[in-house]
């Protein structure tokens, strides 16, 4: 690894482990979860067998959970044939990973660019930040600290291959990427931020007072053009996967450019002050208000802006911030899956640019004011160790669903699938009446997912409620006949039918998928 061997290096790389361990610890004490952890692992027959070359083979060519990630399902194999389903192991393999992540981070920037000070706060922003906590804790979400690993190892091998251009590097560089590619499709966009690096820190593109030249560009372009090729191989197959999968909401195309704007800008809000975070956020049935989505606009506009005009003299500002543009892209909406408006797991990687903007614009300003330094390293002190605090919270909330469930129906009203979730639970802890409210408040908030009227066709039946349930079991097949949890469904009206002595009529299709399309997983 680049950028690691010096007793320094060594002691910052110990400090971020300590510190990413101490937040994050915790995880090891949480369960599954019940959205999406059950699809991946918990229920999932091909994961249950382990790593075999038949589950290998399933995992290369299978569009399982709309979905195309083999990596990460070899992963949860690898679990399973380690840890069994102890869920403490398969979160201890996540915590992992996102340790190597942060090391693997700071050894990167530093390699680049010379800046231990600010590296090592990139990397402690990107350690410990609450947005974090939902690709760490969430065992489903495995693809997300898998595919950032692969992410910046391709960054390594690509500046060993800057430095000295070899065949062998630049292949080493390509199957990083492939494996990214393989463990999370997101990282489509990684061959545009290597030429962001091209520019800074590495120095390979220059640019003038009239943009780039391209006698310099060109060949720079060429050289990524196999790995944009693979991306674009990949995005299609994701694109298919995802429409068969019934993943793809047909979202208006003015919606979805609307929810684009209001997300990025969303996504800093909540990096700048990390409160009212949710494990999920619904996507706005309508449109969004046109208010909103002007300021959301002006504010993106205006930081472009800010970013091109500062390009000589903190370069660093415009490749943070076209980081976090590329980076975030392919998750902000353009293609709608699921729904969901936005995700604290999507910015993963994409942050990765503003903590590096940030930074690297702090220690510009110390070196021109040297009475600011230590200052200015006890408010990064503060910040960190406040960020860490705040994650530890929000961590915490995963070892009991009730409470993590209650924040997100908080957090963001008419959240219809954390009422849901909450019900669900709540019934299993024999709260019965606040149960159904919950059903209702999600009927209230969307009357059109699948997931409530299922639930609560269930939870009716349970009761006792048969005619009820028959109808909440009816209306479901109604909404949505092609989900795969829709083909218990019928077998719960004949039960009812039988119980009722009335006659039952067949409901739905009788397929053999298991993963509800109203909640696959998104990319």
């Amino acid at each position: 690894m680049p950028g690691l061997g010096r007793r320094q290096d060594l002691a910052v790389v110990a400090f971020l482990t300590l510190l990413a361990a101490a937040v994050f610890g915790q995880t090891l004490s949480c369960g599954f979860m019940i959205l999406d952890d059950p699809i991946y692992v918990v229920q999932n027959p091909h994961i249950a067998r382990g790593l075999t070359l038949d589950t290998i083979r399933w995992a290369l060519t299978t569009t399982y959970a709309a979905n195309w990630h083999p990596l990460t399902w070899i992963s949860h194999m690898l679990d399973i044939q380690v840890f069994g389903l102890a869920p403490a192991g398969h979160h201890a393999t996540s915590l992992l990973l996102h340790i190597v992540n942060t090391a693997a981070l700071y050894a990167v920037l530093h390699a680049m660019t010379g800046a231990r000070g600010a590296s090592a706060v990139t990397a402690a922003l990107f350690a410990v930040h609450p947005l974090r906590v939902e690709s760490v804790a969430w065992v489903a979400e495995r693809k997300d600290v898998l595919s950032a690993f692969f992410w910046l190892m391709t960054m390594a091998s690509y500046l060993l291959y800057t430095r000295r251009p070899r065949p062998a590097r630049y292949a080493a560089m390509a199957l990083s990427f492939t494996f990214g590619l393989a463990a999370k499709p997101v990282l489509v966009t990684l061959p545009f931020a290597l030429l962001l690096l091209d520019w800074w820190p590495l120095g390979r593109l220059r640019l003038s007072g009239r943009g780039s030249s391209p006698v310099q560009l060109r060949p720079l372009v060429f050289e990524k053009l196999p790995l944009i090729a693979a991306a674009l191989v990949v995005s299609v197959v994701t694109y298919l996967a995802q429409g068969a999968g019934g993943a793809i909401d047909p979202f208006p195309l003015g919606a979805r450019l609307a929810n684009a704007a209001v997300s990025y800008a969303g996504y800093l809000g909540k990096t700048v002050w990390p409160a009212g975070l949710a494990i999920f956020y619904p996507h706005p049935l309508g449109p969004s208000p046109a208010g909103i989505t002007a300021e959301s606009a002006a504010l993106l506009l205006v930081v472009t802006l800010g970013s091109f005009f500062a390009r000589r003299r903190q370069p660093w500002i415009a490749v943070g911030w076209f980081w976090y543009l590329g980076a975030l892209l392919p998750m902000v909406g353009l293609v709608q899956v699921g729904g969901q408006a936005m995700a604290d797991r999507y910015t993963y990687l994409p942050l990765i640019g503003i903590f590096l903007a940030v930074s690297w614009t702090a220690a510009a300003f110390l070196r021109c004011r040297p009475a600011a330094r230590w200052p200015g390293a006890g408010a990064a002190v503060v910040l960190i160790a406040t960020l860490a605090v705040a994650s530890w919270f929000q961590a915490r909330l995963w070892r009991d669903e009730v409470l993590l469930f209650r924040q997100a129906t908080a957090a963001a009203p008419g959240n219809w699938v954390a009422h849901t979730l909450l019900a669900d639970r709540l019934a299993d802890r024999g709260k019965t009446a606040e149960a159904e409210e919950q059903f209702r408040l999600a009927l209230r908030a969307n009357p059109y997912y699948f997931g409530t009227h299922a639930g609560y066709a269930i939870f009716l039946y349970r009761q006792g409620r048969l005619v009820e349930a028959r109808e909440q079991a009816e209306q479901g097949l109604r909404v949505d006949t092609a989900s795969g949890a829709a083909v218990h469904l019928p077998a719960l009206l004949a039960n009812i039918a039988s119980r009722l002595g009335t006659a039952s009529e067949p409901h739905g299709p009788a397929g053999a998928n298991t993963a509800p399309a109203s909640t696959a997983p998104p990319p």
